[in-house]
């Protein structure tokens, strides 16, 4: 992603989704491809709460920014796909 070779050793990326009727923002810190059609996109709140959003790729519409890092002395993550076996 372009955005991360942006980000300096005190920022991560962040999610913003809008279309539940709210806004809610969340720390990126995995993303996972289970086939054939679904993206998850894991993380936490500003408040450390985990969320997950679950969407099928035609459903995809995220706005990436750029948050203050939530766990500063922790090692900065790679963020990337993960594709997950079908049972």
């Amino acid at each position: 992603m372009i955005l991360t070779s942006l980000l300096d050793n005190e920022h991560e990326v962040g999610v913003r989704l809008v279309n539940f009727g709210q806004t809610v923002v969340f720390s990126l810190e995995d993303m996972r491809y289970c086939d054939p059609s679904l993206i998850s996109f894991i993380g936490r709140t500003q408040e450390g709460q985990p969320v997950e959003l679950i969407q099928h790729v035609n459903q995809i519409s995220i706005f990436l920014m750029k948050l203050p890092r939530q766990y500063p002395a922790e090692p900065k993550k790679t963020i990337g796909f993960r594709v997950e076996e079908r049972e």
